[in-house]
């Protein structure tokens, strides 16, 4: 019980510190929310076990941020909003196309790619049972490959989201090749 307070008193307070991060643009309020998050992961899981410890260390504060956005906007009001002026827009270039239509490639089976390697070698990392292994990477695919996804898409340069992902697609892949037993 103790454990599971604890949890959920992290979990309030990573999103408490998000919230500060988002106000005050600090990355130093959004890496102590990280740790945050991560302590709550941490005690969820030793409460509840990996399975549900997980579910619960990432549905509640999501859940509470929820709350908290849909109390605070209901507060606010609309604020006035002035139309930006029009201005002209460039005619899109071959170049700017294949590189949109690149940079679509590497999003969608790219990074899901390499999602799907690194969930299901965190998934054999932890577990014996097939079912457990299955259940955790099926749990952490749509994550990893949200978070590939949104870096690759919000990258200036993609030189170090690949470099990471590549990393991550061989190491997820000779870990299934050599590490797994039939």
């Amino acid at each position: 019980m103790a454990l599971t307070a604890s949890g959920a008193a992290l979990s309030l307070a990573t999103v408490a510190l998000l919230f500060a991060a988002w106000r005050r643009g600090s990355g130093a309020w959004a890496a102590a929310a990280l740790a945050l998050l991560l302590a709550a992961i941490v005690t969820w899981c030793a409460a509840a076990g990996v399975e549900f410890g997980l579910v619960y260390a990432l549905t509640l504060p999501s859940l509470v941020a929820f709350a908290v956005i849909a109390t605070v906007n209901g507060r606010r009001g609309d604020a006035p909003v002035s139309a930006p002026a029009a201005r002209r827009l460039s005619a899109p270039t071959a170049g700017g196309a294949v590189g949109a239509m690149g940079r679509a490639v590497l999003v969608v089976p790219g990074a899901g790619l390499a999602a799907a390697l690194g969930a299901l070698a965190i998934g054999y990392l932890l577990y014996d049972d097939a079912a457990n292994r299955l259940v955790t990477a099926g749990l952490l695919l749509p994550l990893l490959w949200g978070l590939a996804g949104y870096w690759l898409s919000a990258a200036r340069r993609l030189a170090p989201p690949l470099a990471v992902l590549a990393l991550a697609a061989i190491g997820g892949a000779v870990f299934l090749a050599l590490g797994v037993s039939a």
